[in-house]
């Protein structure tokens, strides 16, 4: 298991490249030779993970994602949350 009895684990991760760039920066996007503007994507995310041990084989563990898809294109801006709850059943 991830710890001793009754250990509490956090394990936290990062962002997966840059931070979304401002909206007034993606409204500057260059135009295509056609006149239309060029999409411009940024995405950011993050994740937590937590996980308690019930007993010496049994594991609760929550998960949590954060994903920030901002985009000069509006079918591709959006926000996204992920929540999730698992348990694990260890066998020696």
């Amino acid at each position: 298991s991830q710890g001793g009895s009754g250990e509490f684990l956090t394990a936290c991760g990062g962002a997966n490249g840059p931070r979304p760039t401002p909206r007034h920066a993606l409204q500057r996007a260059a135009r295509s030779p056609t006149g239309a503007p060029d999409r411009n994507d940024d995405a950011f995310t993050a994740d937590v993970d937590l996980a308690k041990d019930i007993t010496d084989h049994l594991v609760l563990s929550a998960h949590y994602q954060y994903h920030d898809s901002g985009s000069n294109t509006e079918r591709f801006d959006y926000k996204r949350h992920i929540v999730g709850m698992y348990l694990e059943l260890e066998w020696p």
